[in-house]
This record gives C-alpha cells, structure tokens and sequence, in this order.
C-alpha cells in the first residue's frame, strides 16, 4: 500500500512540474505584448507555490518510503522549516491571486501590497528550497559519517546544516536593500521582505511646494504597516 502511494505521490510531482512548464511555455504563444507580460508575471507568481506543493508532497512520500538511517534531529528541523515555509508560501500566493485592487482602499496601497505579496511568496519559496536541499544534504553527510562511526563529525554537520538554514532564512526576510528615495526632497526608503525603513528627510511636496517639520527621525514599517500609502505612513508618527 504504502510503495503504490509512493509511485502516486511520484507521478503526482512529476504532472505537477510539467503542468507548469507547459503553462510557461503556453506564455510565449500569447497574442500582444500586455498579454504576454500578465501570463510571464502570473507564471512568476506561482512557481514558488508549485514548488511549496512539490516539496510537501516530497516530504510526505519520504515518511512514507521511511529510513532506519535517517537522522531524526536533522530531519524533523528541515521538515519542520521546510513545511512551515511551504504552507505560507502557498497562503500568500493564494493572497496574491485573489487580490483585487478595487477593494483596496486608504489608508491601504494595491501596488505596495500586491508586491510585498510578490515578494513574500518568492522569499518564502527560496527559504522552502534550501531548507529543502541543505536537509537532504546535511542526512546524506550525516549518514556516511555514522557509518564509519564519526559521531562527532556527523555533530558538525548536523549544526552547520541547521545554522546555515536559520542564517538564509534571517537573511532573506530581514536583510534591508536600499530602494532609492521618495520624490519629496530626500526621504529615503530601504526594504525587507517583512518590514520597510524611511528616513523621513521631507523637505516638498510631490508637487515642488517648500515644507519643513522638525523632528523627521528614521522610522521601521513592519508588515502590513509597510503596505500603507506615503500619507499614512508619515502619520504614523514619523
């Protein structure tokens, strides 16, 4: 029962990869510049959530297939990791879909939350992807030591393995990138997957119209706050 469950979830994998293939390369028969443009983002959209399922239903056919050699603690951290990211990669995704900008209103902007969206969804499929490959890598190491009855390196390893993923995954979430400044006077923005900084520096208007205020200090924007339109972030004690 449990190796017909295996080739099943195999097959499944394997149809699910070629469905989107196909779907990428049916982007590129689309009539129209715009057209093609809205399927190639839509395809970009997904690929993380089609790699999250792919994931989770590799994970499930390794409990299934079982090892006696497998190392539990290596395992149940990337599983645990790789499961965690998957499920939200496919919940924001699935966010991002459904997302209509009609129903966007203040203090809330469609373009900041449909592309912190866009973001989210690909940071969490990267974490899902190594989280992924450094456990599968790290048991393949661990076992060869345990067989020679290298216990300590197999410790080695198995720490590495688990720092490395915790590093990538602060990394890509909290690592901010400069983004340029806001057509204000100088106010300038760094970005996050999970949070947005400005150093409010507003010296205009957008319009050109002099303005000064005192007190403009270095502000942090955590998600969904980072999502909100220029107004309503500068009241949000700027």
């Amino acid at each position: 029962m449990k190796q017909k469950a295996s080739k099943v979830l195999l097959w499944t994998m394997i149809a699910i990869a070629v469905a989107w293939v196909i779907f990428i390369l049916s982007c590129f028969t689309t009539d129209g510049i715009f057209e093609f443009w809205a399927w190639g983002l839509l395809a970009i959209i997904t690929a993380p959530a089609i790699l999250a399922v792919i994931v989770i239903l590799g994970y499930i056919r390794s409990t299934l297939n079982g090892s006696k050699e497998r190392d539990p603690v290596m395992y149940r951290f990337s599983m645990s990791m790789t499961i965690a990211f998957a499920v939200l990669t496919l919940a924001v995704v699935a966010v991002r879909l459904f997302l209509d900008g009609n129903d966007v209103s203040y203090p809330w902007s469609y373009l900041s939350l449909s592309s912190s969206m866009e973001k989210m969804g690909l940071a969490f499929g990267t974490i899902t992807l190594f989280s992924f490959v450094i456990g599968i890598l790290s048991q393949l190491v661990i076992k060869r030591f345990t067989r020679v009855n290298e216990s300590q390196k197999a410790d080695i390893v198995r720490t590495t393995g688990i720092c490395l993923t915790v590093v990538i995954c602060l990394a890509v979430l909290f690592v901010p990138q400069p983004m340029g400044s806001y057509n204000d006077g100088g106010s300038q923005q760094y970005e996050s997957v999970l949070y947005q900084v400005i150093n409010w520096n507003r010296t205009q208007e957008f319009d050109g119209t002099p303005f000064h205020e005192d007190d403009q200090n270095m502000r942090v924007y955590f998600f969904p706050f980072n999502c909100y339109e220029y107004d309503a972030k500068w009241k949000m004690n700027h």
